[in-house]
């Protein structure tokens, strides 16, 4: 089954829209990657798998492939994971929601919890300007995130909780911008 997903990336402090493509089929057991992905977002692989299994979903067997499109830009760091592992699971059938206007960004743990990430704010501001709307991202990074206006954030603590939330079993809140706790760490940045 084929699912698409979206993402942003960084190049310097410039955020581009990724695209990230995901197939599933029944043939021999394989995982593939392209689109530029450097050697951090190669390793995503391990990182989703067990996030998968540690969070209660089953990790397909078969044919994988990920596409992360544009392929003529180059794609790093572990910002991609929570994409790469949405994919999967809709081209699985482990979510059912529509996914169209939603951009995920996030780095996994191996036990499922999603960690920040940098440049989150420039990712964010990439994926308004793509016309996505709802936009996930570490729960640690989601009160920098909210400062963008325009797009609803939802601040992601683990596998599970946006997965139920995706598949309308819970709900993530989206995170409302406090300027003054902005401007207190933007503060503490510069200190």
């Amino acid at each position: 089954m084929l699912s698409k997903v979206y993402s942003a990336g960084l190049n310097g402090v410039e955020g581009f829209p990724v695209t990230v493509e995901c197939s599933v089929t029944n043939r021999l057991e394989d995982f593939v990657l392209v689109g530029l992905p450097d050697a951090a977002v190669k390793e995503a692989k391990d990182r989703i798998k067990s996030a998968i299994d540690n969070s209660g979903y089953f990790f397909p067997d078969g044919e994988i492939i990920l596409n992360l499109a544009p392929a003529d830009r180059k794609k790093q760091g572990s910002s991609y994971d929570l994409s790469l592992l949405v994919g999967i699971l809709a081209s699985s059938g482990a979510v059912h929601a529509d996914l169209g206007d939603s951009c995920f960004i996030g780095e996994l743990s191996l036990s499922g919890e999603v960690r920040s990430v940098r440049g989150v704010l420039c990712m964010v501001l990439a994926a308004r300007q793509a016309g996505l709307h709802h936009i996930y991202v570490p729960a640690s990074n989601a009160a920098e995130a909210s400062a963008v206006e325009g797009v609803s954030i939802y601040g992601v603590p683990s596998v599970r909780a946006l997965i139920a939330h995706l598949n309308g079993k819970t709900t993530l809140s989206p995170t409302v911008f406090d300027r003054d706790r902005f401007l207190w760490q933007a503060e503490q940045i510069e200190a």
